[in-house]
This record gives C-alpha cells, structure tokens and sequence, in this order.
C-alpha cells in the first residue's frame, strides 16, 4: 500500500468522503492565497515526515525510502 495525500482546493464533503472511500491517506485542502499556500507547503512537508515515520512502524512506507537510499530501481 502506498500512502496518498490528496492536496485539492475543494471544501466539498462530498468530494472529502469519496477520496476517503477510494483509500486516500490524508485529504489536505489547500489555501488560495500565495503566501498562505508557501506556509501549507512547508507544514505538509512536517505532517508527511510525521505520517511517514507512523507509515514506517507498520511498514508501509519504509521499503520505497530504503530502496531510494540504496540506489535500487525496483
């Protein structure tokens, strides 16, 4: 299983609860304004090094990060 965020500018419910019922990991709705996306930006990079060390525990995303350190292709 890889972890997806969906990173979207809707505030629909709707749109929420079906990205939830395909398996996203995390539904991010992102700001409108410049700076306030710049701001998202970073705090996303924190929120996906935290998710991403709680992926690892469990094992889901450790081996992509592994890999990538090794220099492995597959």
């Amino acid at each position: 299983m890889i972890p997806v965020v969906v990173l979207t500018s809707s505030k629909e419910e709707k749109d929420m609860v079906a990205s939830y019922k395909l398996g996203v990991s995390a539904y991010i709705v992102k700001p409108v304004d410049f700076h306030e996306f710049v701001n998202a930006i970073k705090e996303l990079g924190v929120f996906w090094a935290v998710m991403r060390n709680s992926w690892c525990k469990i094992g889901v995303a450790c081996v992509l990060d592994k890999r990538k350190r090794r220099g492995d292709r597959s």
